[in-house]
This record gives C-alpha cells, structure tokens and sequence, in this order.
C-alpha cells in the first residue's frame, strides 16, 4: 500500500519503440556505399538516424530504403554535377541525409535525376507561369 501522502500512482515513462538502426546503417551502406560508406556512427550520428527513421518514416525500414535509393539515383549526390568554380563536387553524406532539414529535400524531388539536364547540368524549373 502507498502511504496517504503519496498522491496518485505514476505510470511508468513510455519509451519509444526502439528504431532498427544498425539495419538502417547497413541498408545506407548497402545502397549509397559508393557515395560515402560510414565507418562508424558516434552516438549523436545513431540518435539523429534513430529521430529520422521515427518522425520522417515512420519507423518503416521499407521508406528508409527508398530514400537511400532516391539518393543513390541522384547524380547531384552521386557528385556527378560540376560546380561552377571549379572545385571538386559536393557528394551526398550520411550525416547530410540524417538531417531533419534535408529529408523533406529529397522526398519532395529536389535532387531527382529528372532534375538535371546534359552533363548534369541544373534544369531550372521556372519559378513563375509562362505564357
């Protein structure tokens, strides 16, 4: 029995469901491994995939893979778009594609294949209605 003063019975903190993301660093490496294969993820890197894979997918791991393969079909993050000062090209990183910020980026087609013309050259879709 609880004493008079205790209050009401406190529930045990729910903790979220555990997010598969050992399966989730091996499925980056599997698919996007040409790109940037991760060595070792640090806990901050892990906790932000585990967020990701939560909030952004769900916690389905199928989302995840065609996310990794949305980005592995991208010649923007395959770094096979110039830049126009010369300098070697940006490349897609795991730490980039964990970003809350970048997610919404790649799901919404920003950097899709059909975005990018001859020689990978940006297709700038107008921005205004043409008549």
């Amino acid at each position: 029995l609880a004493p008079p003063d205790a209050g009401p019975p406190r529930r045990a903190a729910r903790r979220p469901p555990a997010m598969p993301v050992d399966r989730a660093i091996q499925h980056w490496n599997a698919i996007c491994g040409a790109i940037h294969t991760v060595r070792h993820a640090n806990a901050t890197l892990r906790d932000q995939l585990g967020v990701r894979l939560r909030t952004d997918f769900a916690g389905d791991i199928g989302q995840w893979l065609a996310y990794c393969q949305r980005i592995a079909a991208s010649p923007f993050c395959r770094g096979e778009v110039p830049r126009g000062d010369g300098r070697k090209p940006w490349k897609a990183t795991f730490d980039w594609a964990v970003r809350a910020s970048t997610v919404p980026k790649v799901l919404n087609g920003n950097y899709d294949p059909d975005r990018f013309g001859e020689a990978g050259t940006l297709r700038r879709k107008p921005q205004y209605p043409v008549y």
